[in-house]
This record gives structure tokens, sequence and C-alpha cells, in this order.
């Protein structure tokens, strides 16, 4: 697996899988608005019909959306806007990386970092975002009689404001 911190507006990349946050106030992240309005408000169209919501760990997997070069946008709740705990935030990845893993996404786009966590900074918010998808992913298969099948992700890409 492949960590990389990448620069990047979520409306124009190509990827396999767009990771954007949603609060329980049925706000959108930065991110997640630029994809709403890329496709015509059809986000949040499926936010006000209750077929999302913000609660952390709740996920709504997108696919196919007009005028969004990613294959797949991966809504992910994350509790009341600016009050996101650590625990709710690590919860969350846990359920992105958890999603994936059963994805034919070869690569996704983690637009996370764009979450206010309480008393946490961006490094720490990175630091999760890795260290929780790598175990989550890491298999063992040295003792068994059947391996592991193969995960499709191979690349995670973390969206940062200055790509430090």
């Amino acid at each position: 697996m492949e960590f990389q911190a990448k620069t990047a507006q979520a409306n124009t990349i190509k990827s396999g899988c767009i990771v954007v946050a949603l609060f329980e106030d049925n706000a959108l992240s930065a991110s997640a608005k630029l994809l709403d309005q890329a496709c015509n408000n059809y986000i949040s169209k499926l936010v006000e019909r209750g077929d999302a919501n913000g609660k952390a760990g709740k996920k709504l997997l997108l696919t196919g959306l007009h005028n969004v070069a990613a294959e797949r946008i991966l809504l992910i709740g994350m509790g009341k806007q600016g009050e996101t705990t650590a625990k709710q935030f690590c919860d969350a990845i846990t359920a992105v990386i958890a999603t994936l893993k059963d994805s034919p996404a070869k690569n996704a786009y983690y637009f996370l970092n764009e979450v206010k966590v309480v008393a946490k900074d961006d490094a720490w918010k990175i630091r999760q975002q890795v260290q929780i998808s790598h175990n989550a992913l890491y298999t063992i298969d040295q003792f068994k009689s059947e391996k592991t099948p193969a995960i499709k992700l191979s690349k995670i890409f973390l969206a940062t404001d200055d790509a430090a």
C-alpha cells in the first residue's frame, strides 16, 4: 500500500474513489460542495431525501455521477460540524477503509483533512488516516492454507492544502 500527500481539488480528479465528509446538520465539506456543484446538486438532493446523513461513521457510496471524473464518491458521516471527536474521526476512517477494501477502486483520495477534529491538528489527522488504513489492509497469509484474495486498492492520496 502506498500513501501520498497531494494538493488536489475533488471536482477535477480522476480516481477510483474520492472520500468526502458530511456532517449531522446535512452540511457538506468544502470538497463535497465542489462535487455537488459539478453534478448539479445531486449529492444535496440525496441528503435532503434522507439517503445519506452525517452521523459519525455512516457512509454512502455513489457511482456514475455526471460531470465528476472520479468513478466513485464515498460520503462519510463525521458527526457535528466543528465538534468531531478523535474517536468519531478514527471510526469514520475505519468505515471508509472497510468500504474501499471491498470495492474495485485501485486508488482513493481522502479529503478528510478539511474536518475539524477537537483538539487535534493536521499532522494528527494525516497520521490517523495512514495508520488506520494501513492496519485495516494488512494481512498475514504465511500460516493460512487459503490465501486472502488480493485487494485492488494500492494507493491512497491524502488531499492537503499544501501537499506537506
